[in-house]
């Protein structure tokens, strides 16, 4: 029972018909180096009572659901209130100020990499709050994210080019941007090689890549192992996993450190999985501190 095959049988409890309609077929090698040695991970359920498993590579750490939950089930998570812990979208965009500072700060790490202006791609764009640290410093900014509401407020606020769509629906041509960035999205690609080949594809050769990711193979989950354990989340990077899907997909990574994040207590909280605060007052307090399990890298196409 210790393979793969785990999984399939926990779904194969439900009807088959829920089955087929919800869930690709079993994966039986490693999306990204290719080993056949996976291990059960951990496993949820949804409000629609499906059970959802995760399986672990032992040869690159690479953790991902499998089976995969459908795509059109995937978008009933991120329509559903619970996928916002109870948090409006008017209580998500009061934290712009501090979105738009953590973009600033990430923006002057990469710059040295960067030319001084160019076509930027934002992935999973949000507000658009990382495409409007960009247009500060030259760039002209697309962005793409599948929340309407957030999209909305983003063009109202910075006057960008942003789009409603996902990767899987997004259509451009290639070579079409000199830099493309991906932030709070590393998890969430239905393919994950497939996600990341369209981004290489759209990159210019020499063209720079600006992604942040959470390690799953960080020590910090042996004190908070729920960090990225949720049903939107697809897959899980570690630093060798990520690393070798650079180097495969011709991606050389030009720097790479801990991401410095300010952010509310309350969030901190949410990420960690642990027990909601009981000082209402402290959930708002801002802090900046590195996130340690977290990285930001910049990779070059060749």
């Amino acid at each position: 029972m210790g393979t793969l095959h785990t999984c399939a049988i926990l779904n194969q409890l439900f009807e088959a018909s829920v089955l087929n309609d919800s869930f690709s077929a079993p994966e039986r090698q490693c999306p990204i180096c290719a080993s056949s040695h996976l291990v059960p991970d951990f496993r949820l359920k949804t409000h629609e009572d499906l059970v959802l498993c995760w399986a672990r590579c032992a040869f690159c750490g690479f953790t991902f659901m499998n089976p995969r939950l459908a795509l059109e089930k995937m978008k009933t998570i991120y329509r559903s209130s619970g996928y916002w812990n109870e948090m409006s979208y008017g209580v998500y965009l009061a934290s712009e100020p501090i979105r738009l500072k953590n973009a600033l700060r990430n923006w002057r790490f990469f710059s040295c990499f960067l030319p001084q202006s160019g076509r930027l791609l934002d992935i999973g764009c949000a507000t658009g709050f990382f495409g409007a640290a960009a247009t500060k410093h030259g760039y002209d900014v697309v962005g793409i994210d599948p929340a309407e509401e957030l999209v909305d407020f983003g063009r109202r606020m910075y006057g960008l080019d942003l789009r409603t769509t996902t990767i899987e629906e997004a259509f451009f041509d290639p070579a079409s941007f000199d830099v493309v960035s991906l932030w709070g999205t590393d998890s969430h690609f239905y393919d994950v090689r497939a996600g990341f080949t369209k981004i290489v594809d759209w990159l210019r050769p020499g063209g720079h890549f600006l992604f942040s990711y959470q390690n799953y193979g960080h020590w910090i989950r042996f004190f908070f192992p729920q960090i990225k354990q949720a049903a939107n989340v697809y897959y899980n990077l570690t630093k060798t996993s990520c690393h070798l899907l650079m180097r495969q997909l011709g991606l050389d990574i030009l720097a790479e450190r801990t991401a410095i994040q300010t952010f509310q207590l309350q969030r901190l909280v949410r990420t960690l999985g642990v027990t909601k605060a009981r000082w209402p007052r402290l959930e708002s307090l801002k802090i900046t501190l590195p996130t340690i399990s977290y990285k930001i890298l910049v990779a070059r196409k060749r």
